[in-house]
């Protein structure tokens, strides 16, 4: 049998324990319950290596995307606008048009005389009309997008 001081500190410990795990709980749960939400303006750079740290390169320009309410977006990366979708902290942006014109407009507008479209207009379009996912980072609340050679991390602006 336990000491009855032993039994006290027993108590103690699994009394601060569980205080401790409901502590946790709910701020894990404030934290998902209250987080910002996505939509609104984002500007950012890409960003270059340099010596194994990245530096945001500003010659370019910023750039920006535009997440609005009722599901669509705009961006000037690539100059597109259509629709998005999250899941989790991964955004898909899903263009609908480039240059503010749909691909159907663009051969419509680039046709030849032969009635043909150009193989560098559907290349063109085959390159910028493909979805691009974006994932959130809640902790630096920053959307970030990467492919193989390029880096963009975008800022909340508004």
């Amino acid at each position: 049998m336990m000491p009855m001081e032993a039994r006290r500190a027993n108590r103690r410990l699994v009394a601060i324990l569980g205080i401790g795990i409901l502590g946790c709980a709910i701020a894990f749960g404030v934290r998902q319950v209250y987080r910002k939400p996505i939509t609104g303006i984002w500007m950012g750079y890409s960003y270059a290596e340099i010596n194994g740290e990245l530096i945001p390169d500003k010659e370019f320009g910023l750039y920006s995307i535009v997440l609005e309410k009722d599901g669509t977006y705009r961006e000037n990366g690539n100059s597109t606008s259509g629709i998005w979708a999250q899941k989790g902290d991964n955004i898909t942006l899903t263009p609908t048009k480039f240059y503010d014109l749909t691909p159907e407009e663009h051969r419509k507008k680039y046709r030849k005389k032969d009635g043909s479209t150009s193989i560098t207009i559907e290349r063109l379009l085959k390159l910028r009309m493909q979805p691009m996912t974006v994932s959130y980072s809640a902790a630096a609340d920053r959307l970030i997008y990467t492919e193989p050679t390029l880096h963009f991390e975008y800022e909340r602006y508004r």
